[in-house]
C-alpha cells in the first residue's frame, strides 16, 4: 500500500545505472541512494532510508539516518547484507537486504558453497546484529544455477509495539 522502493545493487552499476535509475522512473519507483523518507500508515510513522552500493557507489550511512529522530522506527534497504555492521549505531531497527541470493550453490550439511564479497557473514534469512534485525532475501534472479538453494519472494508484515 506505500509503494515500491529501490537501492542501487552491483548489477545496477555494472549494466548501467543511469539506464536503471531511467527504468525506474518511469515506474515510479523512487532509488534510496543515501537518503530517507518519511513514510506514515494508520497514524504511525516510520523512516525508510536506503544507501547506495558498496562496491561501485558510495554508501554513507551519516546522509542516510540524517533528520530521523532518535528511537523512531527505521528501515534501512542496503543491497549488500554484510554492511549491517556498519549501520550498527545509526539506529535501524530492520535491515533489508539482498545480494548473496542465499550462496547459489548449497551443499547439505555445509551450507552456501560460494559467498559473495559482503554477502558472507549474513548469507539467508533472519539475523540480529546488536539492536538491530537483519533479513537477506535470496531473490528471485542471480546466476543460472542455483542448487539446493531456492528462489524467494518475501513478505513481512510489520506491527507497531505495545
Amino acid at each position: 500500500p506505500l509503494g515500491v522502493y529501490a537501492v542501487p545493487g552491483n548489477h545496477d552499476y555494472w549494466e548501467g545505472l543511469g539506464d536503471v535509475q531511467g527504468a525506474l522512473a518511469l515506474a515510479g519507483i523512487p532509488l534510496l541512494m543515501n537518503q530517507n523518507l518519511r513514510m506514515s500508515w494508520r497514524g504511525a510513522d516510520f523512516w525508510l532510508a536506503g544507501v547506495d552500493d558498496v562496491f561501485d557507489g558510495r554508501p554513507d550511512f551519516v546522509a542516510a539516518s540524517a533528520g530521523i529522530p532518535a528511537g523512531a522506527f527505521s528501515i534501512l534497504l542496503a543491497h549488500a547484507p554484510d554492511l549491517a555492521d556498519n549501520a550498527l549505531g545509526y539506529g535501524f531497527a530492520l535491515q533489508l537486504s539482498g545480494h548473496s541470493h542465499g550462496g547459489h550453490l548449497r551443499l547439505p550439511q555445509l551450507g552456501a558453497y560460494t559467498h559473495p564479497r559482503y554477502g558472507a557473514r549474513y548469507v539467508m534469512g533472519h539475523y540480529r546484529a546488536g539492536d538491530m534485525q537483519i533479513y537477506v532475501s535470496r531473490g528471485l534472479g542471480g546466476t543460472p544455477l542455483r542448487w539446493l538453494c531456492r528462489p524467494e519472494a518475501t513478505i513481512f508484515t510489520l506491527r507497531r509495539g505495545g
